[in-house]
């Protein structure tokens, strides 16, 4: 059964819930929430409630997947590499900026997003599906592309006043190298063209969002480029739930009642934490100044998972092999 419509019906439920929450869910200022209005904050912060649910599922997974398959010595060695990464991120972030860092943080988050959309596909349709059996690169980079143009378009507002014209022609150009790697053959293809049509419509808006820039304040360009954000991201947790669901030996925490009491949770710490005094490290944790960092953590940290297991896995298969082989070993000479 395809669960992309539910899916997509839970994310605009969420993104109109979050920007229309009575009061703040967030109400200690930070830097970074200069551009955003109160609307745009509570859509960010309740993303970001919601995005420490789905990263306490994914490190719960990965670290107790390499405790099992690979033993605790692997398990800890990932968690002294991903702890160590999160105080360079955050250091990397207030010295490039938050503009730059979350821009590329959320074009870092799409090839995320359609990596986990490709491996749903597989789980669900099996590993003859046509969309993996050819060269996935365009699926990745078309969408990729268009993100970043749109992403440029919104988040240097400022930089293309007074080059509208370069903005065009780079939109012209992206769109150009679009179709050169195959988008428009791709729209024809029954498993792809919902990538290729989203990277369309991506262009499309870099190009309103981009002539319309002169006219925007920082807030309302702030609030746009959050509206996605917000979609991208509910859509890619309640996809991430729904897989996970489908476990032949998934606890209590995976189903329906437990992963919503999971997020219910996470919403409501955050809602206190945020109207009252409260330790720092509980700030680095539940702060949406901080979500982003957590996000490229959880980015970084998904992509150095399967390198901990194929290690280990490579290392047994050749334990193995040796075993299995008489002549490996030496016998002492009589």
């Amino acid at each position: 059964m395809n669960s992309g419509p539910m899916c997509l019906a839970v994310t605009f439920l969420l993104i109109g819930v979050g920007f229309a929450w009575p009061g703040l869910l967030w109400a200690w200022p930070d830097p970074s929430f200069g551009a955003k209005s109160v609307f745009t904050l509570n859509l960010f912060a309740l993303t970001a409630y919601l995005g420490l649910s789905h990263f306490v599922y994914a490190f719960y997974g990965q670290f107790g997947s390499l405790w099992k398959r690979q033993g605790p010595v692997r398990m800890l060695a990932f968690i002294a590499i991903v702890a160590m990464i999160f105080p360079l991120l955050r250091v990397t972030r207030d010295q490039m900026g938050w503009r730059i860092f979350d821009g590329l943080v959320w074009s870092y988050f799409i090839a995320h997003f359609i990596k986990a959309e490709l491996f749903i596909a597989k789980t669900v349709h099996g590993p003859d599906l046509r969309l993996m059996s050819k060269d996935v690169r365009n699926v990745f980079l078309i969408p990729l592309v268009s993100f970043v143009y749109l992403s440029l378009a919104l988040l240097a507002r400022e930089f293309w006043v007074d080059r509208q014209l370069e903005l065009f022609f780079l939109g012209v150009l992206v769109t150009i190298v679009c179709f050169a790697m195959g988008a428009a053959r791709d729209l024809f293809d029954p498993t792809r063209w919902p990538y290729m049509l989203t990277a369309a419509f991506l262009i499309g808006e870099g190009f309103v969002w981009g002539r319309f820039g002169p006219f925007m304040d920082d807030m309302f360009a702030d609030g746009v480029y959050g509206v996605h954000v917000a979609a991208a991201s509910f859509f890619h947790y309640a996809r991430s739930y729904e897989i996970a669901m489908r476990l032949p030996h998934r606890g209590w925490l995976l189903t329906s009642f437990g992963i919503l009491a999971v997020n219910l949770t996470t919403v409501a710490i955050g809602q206190y934490l945020g109207h009252v005094t409260h330790p720092f490290a509980l700030t680095i944790i539940f702060s949406p100044a901080f979500f982003t960092t957590w996000v490229a953590l959880h980015l970084i940290a998904s992509d150095l998972f399967p390198l901990f297991k194929r290690a280990r896995t490579a290392t047994a298969q050749r334990v193995e092999h040796i075993s299995q082989t008489p002549q490996s070993i030496p016998v002492a000479a009589e």
